[in-house]
């Protein structure tokens, strides 16, 4: 494979063999009763395709048949054992972590567990006799990067699920015409799960790679893992987004004398105050960590493209699917150039080369606060989602005194309503932009003028359209090419007085499925205060390096 060929899930999927039950360990930082696994590298992916492995080679070494399941667990893996092997397989855990001095935590998920079950481990006494009853256990480690910023649990864990020999059930089997013989080489599941309840004894076991079976991953870049599983359950689901999603980037380092330059060669043109303002163009190398948030947890993106005027990060090593574009590679006219104005770059983001048809669109201050599934973005079937902000624009005339962003969207609404006689109201959430780039295409075509003097508008200009961020998700919705949806989503102003008790909850909790960290209205005088309270926080919640640093 040439290095053209390389995706960034080809990097970020890759799995490489760890035995958790060899990790060191440490007393938590949050419990001095419990202990966690370090682990140098603890992205979301990682520890779960090293927990399946322990898992399933412990019931391989006590001789105890399993397989693959496809689960609903967003971030943990699930394996089918037979009833009658439960105590085998509880006893095997136990024995093998014992001896390991690597002991796990063990909880029955059904039927629902008693008080006394809480808080089991593998060397719990008697587990075996207090999961007798268990038709489902998740078995899991915590494990932590070595400043144990962040700690995988149990969503990370592997659930075990028991199947049992079919049994004639009034109300089940009554209008089936099964015989004894045929129930009997029938097993099912004891719970849902996303294929079927029911197979054959005679399905076929087969070796699959482990990203088949999770929807965290791009099924078409195998990890490396193999798992065991039953040909009934490997299907292409209707619920597996299956096309690739790359994400775009607009980047700029406001730091760099030569742009500075360009930038003062311009800047006598009257322009509204917010869009001038030095705060929206500082390079608190927000970049760096928002790649990191990507490789933690989004390893199904498929490439990543950063946007620029003639610059790269000097931290960054492209390739591996990672490509800074400039943009004299995306705007149809250069003599327009350069611009400062990112609305203007944004109307071009459907020129980059080899773009997939769908893509996210990320600003440097937006980041992935937790693992996230492509369909958060997504829906299998091509349709794209948009996050409504609650924020609304005023039905008033444009004005001066409009903010860039509340005059580029009463544009937006003016076009809107021409073409579908509906007036909006509502922005978006300043959160990953879920884009198709036909779409944006088409839009270029039907409002050519309005594309063409957003272009030409060297800084914000009372005459933009904000494309990415706005308009291309109502025009989508509008010809039954998107859909509202929601994601859990934090923003921050960094202007804001209680900015560290803000930063500090957000790093604690880790509830969002992205947050932003926004600095439109930060006075110059402030930046360097702010910097000693953002950098900090972004290198406790992204410890990890990405592959793409120097």
């Amino acid at each position: 494979m040439t290095d053209s060929d390389t995706r960034f899930s080809d990097i970020a999927e890759t799995f490489t063999p760890i035995d958790l039950l060899t990790l060191p360990t440490e007393r938590s930082e949050d419990d001095t009763d419990a202990e966690v696994l370090v682990h140098p590298l603890p992205r979301s992916l990682t520890v779960r395709y090293a927990s399946v492995d322990a898992v399933q080679r412990i019931l391989t070494e006590a001789q105890i048949g399993y397989f693959a399941v496809p689960g609903f667990s967003p971030y943990g893996a699930t394996l089918g054992v037979l009833a009658d092997d439960r105590d085998a397989a509880i006893e095997a855990i136990r024995n093998t972590t014992v001896s390991a001095d690597r002991p796990a935590h063990v909880r029955q998920l059904t039927p629902a567990p008693t008080t006394s079950q809480h808080g089991l481990t593998s060397t719990s006494v008697d587990i075996t006799r207090q999961l007798k009853n268990a038709k489902v256990i998740r078995v899991w480690w915590s494990v932590a990067d070595p400043t144990q910023s962040h700690v995988f649990g149990a969503s990370h864990g592997v659930e075990i699920e028991f199947w049992t020999r079919d049994e004639w059930r009034e109300g089940v089997h009554s209008f089936v015409a099964l015989s004894d013989e045929d129930r009997r080489h029938r097993l099912v599941a004891p719970r849902p799960n996303r294929a079927t309840k029911i197979i054959t004894d005679e399905s076929a076991q087969v070796e699959i790679d482990a990203s088949a079976f999770t929807r965290l991953s791009n099924h078409r870049r195998p990890s490396g893992l193999r798992l065991t599983a039953r040909s009934q359950l490997v299907q292409d689901l209707p619920d597996q987004v299956r096309f690739p999603i790359d994400v775009v980037y607009t980047w700029v380092d406001g730091n760099d004398p030569d742009w500075e330059q360009r930038r003062a060669a311009y800047s006598g043109e009257p322009i509204h105050s917010e869009a001038a303002a030095l705060s929206r163009f500082v390079n608190r190398d927000e970049l760096r960590y928002s790649l990191r948030s990507l490789y933690a947890n989004a390893p199904w993106i498929n490439r990543v493209y950063i946007v620029t005027d003639g610059q790269s990060p000097d931290w960054l090593s492209t390739g591996n699917g990672v490509e800074i574009i400039d943009h004299r590679e995306i705007f149809p006219d250069l003599s327009v150039l350069p611009v400062f104005n990112s609305h203007a770059i944004e109307a071009n983001l459907h020129r980059i080369p080899n773009l997939s048809e769908h893509f996210l669109y990320f600003n440097d201050d937006m980041f992935l606060g937790r693992p996230v599934l492509p369909s958060k973005f997504f829906f299998p079937n091509g349709l794209a989602k948009f996050f409504p902000s609650p924020t609304r624009v005023p039905f008033s005339e444009r004005s001066a005194l409009d903010s860039p962003v509340d005059a580029a969207t009463k544009n937006v609404r003016d076009l809107i309503k021409d073409s579908f006689g509906v007036s909006i109201a509502q922005v978006m959430e300043h959160a990953p932009y879920p884009l198709l780039k036909s779409v944006i295409a088409e839009m270029a075509d039907r409002y050519g003028e309005a594309f063409a003097k957003t272009a030409r508008a060297r800084f914000r200009s009372p005459t933009d359209i904000n494309v990415p961020s706005n308009f291309a998700h109502h025009y989508a919705f509008n010809v039954g090419r998107a859909v509202a949806s929601s994601l859990s989503f934090s923003y921050i102003g960094l202007s804001v007085r209680d900015l560290q008790l803000r930063l500090d909850r957000l790093r604690t909790r880790r509830d969002a499925d992205a947050f932003c960290l926004n600095d439109t209205f930060t006075a110059d005088t402030d930046l360097d205060a702010q910097l000693d309270v953002v950098r900090p926080f972004l290198d406790a919640y992204f410890p990890i390096a990405s592959p793409w640093e120097k």
